[in-house]
């Protein structure tokens, strides 16, 4: 859309040291009439929610860096009416204290509008919000020893604001009009260091009511009430006397809640949010000794540890929401009495707004095995759990996109939908990261630099992928680009490899920090680039066809193995070439030499190069975590930090894959290549929800029906057949 006007960057002081903390921006509106649009483009540094009245109307800007700073556009239309209105925003800054995902410069907000009345600065007024403060404060004193950089917690004092909405009424707040901070620049105007503004990329985030509320729990550490296990939904109003109160969701959710809560002036409640919660004793673990957690049902003799908010009550209720997300299944509210007025507090309402990336799943994947389903669940509320504005590592721990984890996700999102737009911007936003000596950041968006050099490799792989499944190419990315992140590696492996670089490869516990012994220059890591540069020939092939078609490297040498780990990228690395090349995983050959079992990471390159004949039967570990409590799969093996992990939601990947047999043939999944591989099945039926159209292979007895909206290499007892789109029956031998 053309036209729109000229509009500054905003915030509160003209120094940025005065803007860390929680701000809110009005504008207010006088229409004889509603036009039939009103569109405007707004952002912030940090973050935003923007209200129209009590309306909610976004949150954001989506993560992005500084070179790439998104910005929401919004038709504000059909929240006004005629008459007086009040357009408003919370603007916040975490400081340091923000999740290391949080790119930021200084506090800012910034409106660019066709109508002129409502750009920045125009007649926005701005105040700063007392009694809304942050702190990384958890439920044990010290904090839990894990790495948790998914942001602080809040504290809302209620005898300051007791209403989040009523800010913009609120009459002895510091009202003043916004200081200009700069101007808003789109990203090919960019000439000084500021934001450089671009479109949001992704659509914006899920915001939904959860309909089924929490059960009460009684029994863990510090109960108030006698030992028990009272399963009873939560009913409003609800005392809470002084003590704990655990409330359980039954499954893993991103939220957030919203709680009113009314008692004596100076009350404090503390909201603790948990993905279980723990026992006290400790056992040895990927992180050193850590607490363990047992059957994810089970509270009694269990406490929290997680992060928390917390809100001291006023004289009339207090209405409060977290600015950013929670991940839970378990709340914990720990109401802290004043002296001499221990009165219960009143528990008036608890909402939870689940929130995520809009997760379209068209695929599904069912068959005659118990287990299928419920490790069909899992999975995909893993994967979704798992993805916001940016694919997750984990929810609650970090929100940080690694390359490693982000592969298999994309690769995940690639089988359930058709929608490409997160993996394409994580492959942009990795192009973004790449570094001077040709490395790209293992995480990012990522205010703290870190580089774990095998996982630039990764992202190379993620550009094959992109290339099978998908139809665009990454803005920027040349064979030359591809060429010197993989030299990049080559550089560290000449020049001190080790030194100030983590050579992760996977969580093993015979590994120190998941790190091989060689480090870089061990064979598993000296494996992956020789499939990464085996996959950046591919690239340079489809994107220049006179370059020379790969080769297939020379059959994997079983004398040569030294791990699980370079023995299943050796014959993945094969397979690129050579779809059916056949052989035997050589698992005596491993164990006599004592290689170790991949972590949840790793196993899925241990899959895909087994090829088992009942793929089912190595699932045990994801059983276990069911059969465990679990609602989404973990980090690692028992005892794990995270319960929910996105690269253990890999099973899909498998159903899809190993028993289906669905690969991409051609670049752009325009031919699909199947090749079934049931086990001891009798019946399956998967649907993908493929760019093209639906593509589903179902089987029934020996009988394969398959419906591609693309040509199709049908692969059965070594034989190749090419069948048209459509619909085909096929007998199985």
């Amino acid at each position: 859309m053309s036209g729109w006007l000229p509009a500054q960057w905003v915030n509160a002081s003209p120094h940025p040291a005065g803007d860390f903390g929680v701000f809110v921006v009005r504008l207010v509106l006088d229409l004889a009439e509603v036009p039939a649009s009103l569109p405007v483009q707004v952002s912030a540094d940090q973050r935003f929610r923007l209200f129209v009245g009590d309306s909610l109307v976004a949150l954001g800007p989506a993560r992005g860096d500084l070179d790439h700073w998104p910005y929401d556009e919004i038709d504000l239309a059909p929240y006004l009416h005629p008459g007086r209105n009040c357009i408003w925003a919370i603007v916040w800054n975490f400081g340091w204290l923000a999740p290391m995902a949080q790119m930021s410069l200084q506090t800012g907000f910034a409106v660019r509008a066709l109508d002129l009345r409502l750009g920045t600065p125009g007649d926005w007024e701005i105040a700063p919000v007392p009694g809304w403060s942050f702190a990384r404060r958890t439920a044990t004193n010290p904090p839990a020893p894990f790495y948790m950089v998914a942001g602080p917690g809040e504290t809302v004092d209620g005898r300051l604001i007791p209403c989040y909405l009523n800010l913009p009424q609120d009459s002895t707040l510091d009202w003043r009009p916004v200081n200009p901070v700069a101007e808003w620049r789109d990203r090919r105007h960019r000439y000084e260091p500021l934001w450089a503004m671009v479109p949001r990329p992704i659509p914006a985030m899920s915001y939904e009511l959860r309909v089924v509320g929490p059960k009460v729990r009684h029994g863990f550490t510090g109960d108030p009430t006698p030992s028990g296990l009272d399963l009873a939904p939560l009913g409003f109003p609800r005392e809470l006397i002084a003590g704990r109160h655990v409330l359980d969701f039954g499954e893993l959710l991103n939220a957030y809640p919203q709680i009113k809560v009314v008692g004596p002036i100076g009350t404090r409640v503390a909201i603790s949010y948990d993905e279980a919660l723990w026992n006290t004793e400790t056992s040895p673990g990927a992180y050193g000794a850590q607490r363990t957690k047992g059957h994810r049902d089970d509270v009694v003799g269990k406490e929290s540890i997680g992060l928390q908010d917390e809100v001291i009550l006023g004289d009339t209720p207090v209405v409060f929401e977290p600015l950013w997300w929670r991940c839970f299944r378990y709340v914990t509210l720990t109401v802290t009495p004043v002296p001499n007025d221990p009165a219960p507090v009143s528990l008036l309402q608890f909402d939870v707004m689940e929130t995520g990336y809009p997760y379209a799943i068209g695929s599904s994947f069912a068959a005659d095995d118990p287990v299928v389903r419920p490790i069909w669940d899992v999975a995909v509320r893993t994967a979704q759990r798992c993805a916001d504005e940016t694919y997750f590592d984990c929810p609650y721990w970090e929100q940080l996109q690694y390359v490693g984890d982000t592969r298999i996700q994309a690769l995940v999102h690639y089988y359930l939908s058709s929608d490409r737009r997160l993996a394409r911007q994580a492959i942009d936003q990795f192009a973004w990261s790449i570094r001077p000596d040709g490395l790209t950041q293992s995480r990012y968006p990522n205010r703290t630099e870190q580089v774990i050099p095998p996982f630039s490799l990764w992202w190379v792989l993620m550009l094959y992928d992109q290339m099978m499944y998908d139809t665009v190419r990454p803005e920027g990315v040349t064979p030359e680009v591809v060429d010197r992140v993989i030299e990049g590696y080559r550089t560290r492996l000449l020049q001190n490899p080790d030194e100030n670089y983590w050579a992760y490869c996977d969580w093993v516990p015979e590994w120190e920090s998941g790190v091989p012994p060689g480090g870089l220059a061990s064979d598993p890591n000296l494996e992956l680039l020789a499939l990464a540069e085996l996959a950046a020939g591919h690239l340079r092939h489809h994107w220049a066809p006179e370059t020379p078609v790969p080769t297939a490297p020379p059959a994997p040498d079983l004398l040569r193995f030294t791990s699980r780990h370079q023995a299943a990228l050796a014959i993945v690395r094969r397979r690129m070439i050579q779809p059916d090349f056949a052989f035997d995983w050589p698992e005596a050959a491993l164990q006599a030499i004592g290689a170790p079992a991949p972590g949840f990471f790793f196993a899925y390159y241990e899959h895909l190069a087994r090829r088992p004949d009942n793929y089912l039967s190595v699932l045990g570990p994801w059983c276990a975590m069911i059969e465990d409590g679990l609602t989404t799969f973990a980090e690692v093996p028992e005892p794990t930090r995270s319960d929910c992990h996105a690269w253990s939601a890999h099973p899909i990947l498998g159903f899809f894959q190993q028993i289906a047999g669905v690969t991409s043939a051609a670049p752009g999944w325009s031919v699909a290549r199947i090749a079934p591989r049931p086990g001891h099945l009798r019946r399956f039926s998967a649907q993908i929800d493929h760019p093209a159209g639906v593509l589903t292979v179902n089987l029934d007895v020996g009988r394969c029906t398959v419906d591609s909206p693309v040509s199709v290499q049908f692969i059965r007892a070594g034989v190749q057949t090419d069948l048209p789109s459509g619909r085909h029956i096929l007998e199985m031998p």
